[in-house]
């Protein structure tokens, strides 16, 4: 199972083709988290986007969601604990998406956030960059 990331799903929205190509190749084996729906849906029902709201409503409902629970909690924490270390560490959001892959056996991670190589340095969760 591949994680979309919240890059890849607003990308998926806007319509870009790479999301979509990869996506084409990986259907049936992707996957969202309950991170990315915060981050998407804080912006939603700041701006108060209806249409976004819609969209995003569908699409989080259609897909199966994988949640940041304890597992994914002490996950995150060994991969921010590595991240200080290096001197790399990055956005906490970016961190928590990484440990619920690596809580659930994720195969990959799908982003166009190129932070998520720092988490690629420090585990072994494969980075699809789009």
């Amino acid at each position: 199972m591949y994680l979309l990331d919240t890059t890849a799903i607003i990308e998926l929205f806007r319509g870009d083709t790479s999301v979509k190509a990869v996506l084409e190749r990986k259907r049936n084996d992707c996957a969202v988290t309950s991170v990315s729906y915060l981050e998407i849906f804080t912006r939603i029902y700041h701006k108060e986007l209806k249409k976004e709201k819609k969209y995003f409503t569908h699409f989080f409902s259609s897909t199966p969601t994988y949640f940041f629970d304890l597992k994914a909690a002490d996950e995150s924490s060994k991969l921010m604990s590595s991240l200080y270390k290096r001197g790399t560490p990055i956005n906490q959001a970016d961190v928590m998406i990484a440990g619920i892959g690596i809580a659930n056996k994720a195969q990959g991670i799908i982003t166009k956030d190129g932070d998520f190589n720092e988490v690629k340095a420090v585990s072994d969760i494969d980075i699809l960059l789009i």
